[in-house]
């Protein structure tokens, strides 16, 4: 949130932080096998973490585009207000003719959050490079991350993924490189 952004601001500089975060982001790449309603929840669900969460979802065709929007507009979620001005200002359904075509914008992106739901999600793997997390099939719900699996939850956004991964015990290990030249050693250098 917010104010831990403010406090590692704070304290950069003084102490070792992990890394600026937030707010939250999904990206989702969905074929014409994906349930519209699975794409429409997931979008929801990140949505309602912030009024400034970032749900963009790639799908392959208008008809699923469509179905998308129409879901996301006839939904009625319990934060209400905060989804609203998400998917308002941050949001967005996009369709290609074809699917292949969603790789480019999702590795520029480098989502926090990167769901596949595709007709074989596994075969996108190898491509799928710039993303603090990968979910991976329509059932792989992004929520089941935030909640239930266990999957690290302190990830890079704002584009941070092409850079850093997430958070591990590795952040919190600081090591010294040394380097001893012998006196023959340099005669010969």
């Amino acid at each position: 949130g917010v104010y831990v952004q403010l406090a590692k601001r704070w304290l950069y500089g003084v102490v070792d932080i992990d890394m600026f975060a937030g707010p939250s982001e999904v990206v989702i790449i969905a074929d014409e096998t994906a349930r519209p309603e699975f794409v429409a929840i997931d979008m929801l669900a990140q949505a309602e973490h912030d009024p400034e969460a970032s749900v963009v979802a790639v799908v392959e065709g208008s008809e699923l585009a469509e179905r998308t929007l129409s879901l996301l507009a006839s939904a009625e979620p319990a934060r209400r207000e905060i989804v609203a001005r998400a998917l308002a200002s941050r949001g967005a359904v996009l369709w290609v003719s074809e699917l292949k075509a969603a790789l480019p914008f999702a590795r520029d992106y480098a989502a926090e959050h990167l769901l596949v739901a595709t007709r074989d999600p596994m075969g996108w793997l190898g491509e799928l490079r710039h993303a603090g997390t990968v979910f991976l099939g329509e059932a792989a719900s992004v929520a089941f991350g935030d909640y239930l699996t266990g999957a690290n939850h302190v990830l890079p956004t704002a584009g941070l993924a092409r850079s850093f991964s997430g958070l591990s015990s590795n952040d919190f290990v600081r090591w010294t490189t040394w380097q001893h030249v012998t006196p023959e050693a340099a005669r010969r250098m």
